[in-house]
């Protein structure tokens, strides 16, 4: 996809907005990736120039591909032509945009969105995406730097000097994070909650906890996490989390903490963690199923509208509103 970074968001990614994430949130969507688009999950139009209703998602994305003056659409249906201005939260709503950031060597491109500074004053302002971009290049300290998505955009030019905070929605502005700077810029990770500039503090071998800092820095240990249904976080500092965090540090800069997430995400799912349907009747139930196959199970099956780890399968749409410490409640969202 030539406007947007193909190594940006992979599928589902989840753009912390500084605005609207919340750390292990009861409910959180992996909407699926639509190529040539920033997926925005659990996000609504708040204010925009012109919203036009489809009778559904498919026929919403088709009329979007299709007109070059929409910029937007959701799995509800929704285009939006003109500007999207503001984003608000709506828990299973998928809102995609169209990218807007042409690629740069060794930066990751985040469609519109901007950076939250720890202090918003530490920046070199530019009048051109080339000049800032030169200002990061031969600044070592430099995470990244934003710019508008076009000569027509409205925006500004300026590059970080200091610490990233955050990442939030500005409609048509480009941010790009250094890739060998993770540890300042704290780029978002599928799956995992971003605790900017955090360490964890492991509970001390209670209950199975422990923590161990791998010689291969923070690639080696996003990918023994990834694999290990026991590890709870990962840093990058190398460091891997087994159990029970006791605590987080906070203004650990250089260091940034990813909480693995309490539910597998499962792309066109909303997971609710903790949360259990005590009342809407499931349909049927199979406990010989492992967690990949019951989710293609639902997924294959237009009629089954939510499952959860007990294997239960729903056809009437559940509302998991009973708290069940441990579970994890999958309802599908609209459109998929």
């Amino acid at each position: 996809m030539a406007l947007v970074s193909s190594s940006a968001f992979p599928l589902g990614v989840v753009l912390l907005l500084a605005a609207a994430a919340t750390c292990n949130a009861a409910a959180k969507t992996a909407c699926p990736s639509r190529t040539g688009y920033q997926v925005f999950p659990d996000m609504r139009y708040g204010t925009t120039s012109s919203v036009i209703t489809f009778s559904s998602m498919s026929a919403a994305e088709s009329a979007c591909g299709s007109d070059t003056t929409c910029v937007s659409f959701n799995n509800l249906g929704e285009t939006v032509h003109g500007t999207v201005i503001t984003l608000t939260a709506a828990v299973g709503v998928c809102v995609y945009m169209k990218g807007v950031c042409p690629v740069k060597l060794r930066y990751t491109a985040y469609n519109h969105s901007a950076m939250k500074l720890y202090n918003e004053g530490d920046v070199n302002v530019g009048s051109t995406a080339a000049a800032v971009q030169t200002a990061c290049n031969t600044n070592a300290n430099c995470p990244g730097f934003s710019t508008p998505g076009s000569a027509s955009s409205i925006g500004t030019f300026y590059a970080a000097r200091g610490i990233i905070t955050g990442l939030y929605f500005q409609y048509g502005q480009c941010t790009y994070l250094k890739d060998s700077l993770q540890s300042y810029s704290c780029p978002p990770k599928y799956g995992y909650s971003n605790m900017y500039h955090t360490r964890a503090d492991s509970a001390g071998g209670d209950h199975g906890s422990s923590s161990g800092k791998l010689s291969g820095g923070a690639r080696e240990a996003e990918m023994a996490c990834k694999v290990n249904p026991k590890c709870t976080a990962w840093s990058t500092d190398g460091k891997v989390q087994i159990g029970g965090i006791s605590k987080l540090e906070t203004a650990q800069y250089g260091t940034c903490t990813y909480l693995k997430d309490p539910c597998p995400p499962m792309a066109g799912f909303t997971a609710y963690a903790d949360f259990t349907d005590a009342t809407t009747a499931y349909s049927f139930q199979n406990k010989t199923l492992c967690v990949a196959d019951t989710y293609k199970r639902c997924l294959d099956d237009a009629t089954c509208l939510g499952f959860d780890m007990m294997r239960k399968f729903w056809t009437s749409k559940p509302s998991p509103t009973t708290q069940l410490l441990g579970t994890c409640t999958y309802v599908r969202a609209s459109g998929y």
